[in-house]
């Protein structure tokens, strides 16, 4: 298909009530219940904002009528991915429509929400705007990969992933400000003349599930219960209070909680120049977000058809707000995925691209600056005729 995107955000805006129609009424629920979250606690505001941005940023660009930001990037975000489903929807196949469809209504349920069907609109506007025709190739049910992407001289295949940037962290922030908000009202009730921490050492992972988040939040509130106790311990965790005496407003609480307590650590709370009502959370298990990075490029890599050059395109979901991925994170990227070509043989993989959910910056044309990296296979980006050379120009290289 070949999509002519507006570059205006008054043309864009206009397509965000069609798009909640094709959501249905799961839209409204949806965004009734965020927020019924966004008021209970600052620690289901905190989920709601950075997980659940997108869906607020529809329903408050429905109402046309109002004046709303053009510059801001949630905002643009918001009414080209709102633009892109109603457009898409319009030419794909009736088995692509009702799978799209399919896909919002899931979104509507998941702790992931829009971020991966976005990823894929994203990644198919920005070859749109340079005029490419782009097949939704899995959509339509023609292939085990997102998109055909072409011109009258050449093609390749790109296939997308979607996760959080906290896979394969013993602790991820949302599961931690869930626990946080189950056991708020314990934490508000602690001395209010101490400067100390209670401190939750897991002895692995901290789950998603509600049945392991209940069983610490009650070690907890146990805890709390009976002071004199120095330290708990249960078949998940250990639980103690630790002076923090030596911590001060002028310092940067979060790097000294991360040196004093480990980088897994996670805090929240009230600290001030005498007291502190804070809980922190750590595991004895060490992280490994390699691991699941490579995974997702390896996995990505085996949907292509090793016919044509193929790409995979990866989104991390909650990374802050920027036009740039962390350094630490593009060398992660950079060394697995040649890792991927080289020493797992995915030697049909042209390259690599890794941006993050909220980057809407510029016109949506650079992949390079825009989507945040690209990392290219240099023996099959050699393949890449004149019409994807362009990709070559901001790749990144890095040993393995």
């Amino acid at each position: 298909m070949k999509i002519l995107l507006p570059s205006e955000f008054r043309d864009l805006i206009r397509f965000v009530p069609e798009f909640i129609a094709l959501c249905g009424a799961p839209f409204q629920s949806r965004i009734r219940q965020l927020h019924q979250d966004f008021d209970t606690s600052p620690f289901l505001a905190k989920i709601v904002i950075d997980y659940h941005w997108m869906e607020l940023c529809l329903a408050n660009l429905s109402d046309t009528d109002e004046a709303h930001d053009g510059k801001n990037i949630d905002n643009w975000c918001a009414v080209k991915f709102a633009f892109m489903c109603v457009e898409a929807h319009r030419q794909l196949t009736p088995r692509g429509r009702t799978e799209l469809e399919g896909r919002l209504r899931d979104a509507l349920k998941s702790d992931a929400g829009f971020a991966p069907l976005y990823a894929e609109m994203d990644t198919a506007s920005r070859f749109l705007a340079m005029g490419f025709d782009v097949g939704f190739e899995d959509m339509d049910g023609r292939a085990k990969f997102d998109f055909l992407v072409s011109d009258d001289e050449e093609a390749c295949e790109i296939e997308c992933k979607s996760f959080s940037v906290d896979a394969g962290r013993k602790i991820h922030r949302r599961d931690f400000y869930r626990l946080v908000n189950t056991v708020e009202q314990e934490l508000a009730a602690l001395p209010p003349n101490q400067k100390e921490a209670l401190v939750v050492t897991l002895k692995g992972r901290l789950s998603g599930s509600e049945p392991q988040r209940k069983e610490i939040a009650q070690a907890i509130r146990s805890h709390i219960n009976e002071p004199s106790a120095s330290a708990r311990s249960t078949e998940e965790c250990r639980i103690e209070v630790v002076d923090l005496s030596n911590f001060d407003l002028d310092d940067d609480l979060h790097a000294k909680i991360k040196e004093r307590f480990g980088e897994n650590a996670h805090a929240a709370g009230a600290f001030t120049d005498t007291s502190s009502r804070m809980l922190i959370v750590r595991s004895e298990a060490e992280d490994d977000t390699s691991k699941p990075v490579l995974q997702h490029i390896r996995f990505a890599a085996e949907q292509l058809s090793k016919s044509r050059p193929g790409f995979v395109a990866l989104q991390f979901n909650d990374t802050e707000l920027s036009d740039t991925l962390p350094d630490n994170l593009v060398r992660r990227v950079g060394i697995l995925s040649n890792a991927a070509f080289y020493h797992y043989q995915a030697t049909h993989l042209a390259g690599v691209f890794a941006s993050s959910y909220r980057n809407a910056l510029g016109d949506g044309t650079d992949l390079a600056s825009v989507r945040g990296l690209i990392i290219l296979n240099p023996a099959k980006a050699a393949e890449l005729g004149p019409s994807f050379r362009f990709l070559t120009d901001g790749a990144q290289d890095y040993e393995v």
